[in-house]
């Protein structure tokens, strides 16, 4: 897996440094538990920026990075810091990246709103010192596109079984949960 992550940033990043490009580890929370997954990834957070690129690493907590040098290294390189609602609380998150008491303030204030007619989600954004919470609130057809479970989502899978086309489902989809 290392070999072809490595093929792929120097084909695509290093090669061509007129166009950004980003490195964007999802679902990695079991590899990062390997020494030399998580060295790998502290290089690239190192230099990739130098090449044009970005990089992050998406995990459900904060705890699943290992404590040590090497994630350290990887928290102090990281520039941008997107946290979503944690019913669980932020207080491991608030010690490993040194947040201020106003971000805490911040994350605690988080809301989400998945029922009635404007569904919507917040995000806490810290980008160097600065932070603020952010409200993302999309058109139903674009919330159901996205949904992976439940009786919404069930509902749009069995009308594209029907219909042939993912549009014509959700679209009947929302039209039918307006009413």
């Amino acid at each position: 897996m290392l070999k072809l992550i490595k093929t792929a940033v120097q084909r695509t990043i290093w090669r061509n440094r007129s166009e950004r490009g980003i490195i964007l580890f999802d679902e990695f929370a079991k590899q990062l538990k390997f020494k030399n997954v998580l060295e790998s990834v502290e290089f690239y957070y190192q230099a990739i920026r130098k090449q044009n690129g970005a990089i992050g690493i998406i995990l459900q907590s904060i705890n699943q990075l290992p404590k040590n040098s090497t994630s350290a290294s990887i928290l102090e390189n990281t520039q941008v810091i997107y946290s979503l609602r944690n019913e669980k609380g932020y207080e491991e998150l608030i010690k490993r990246l040194k947040l201020a008491a106003h971000d805490l303030n911040q994350l605690s204030s988080l809301q989400n709103n998945f029922t009635g007619d404007r569904k919507y989600t917040e995000i806490f954004i810290k980008i160097g010192k600065e932070s603020n919470v952010f409200r993302l609130e999309v058109p139903p057809a674009v919330y159901a596109a996205y949904l992976t479970d439940g009786n919404e989502s069930e509902e749009i899978m069995r009308l594209y079984d029907q219909l042939g086309s993912m549009e014509e489902a959700i679209e009947r989809s929302v039209k039918c949960n307006q009413k």
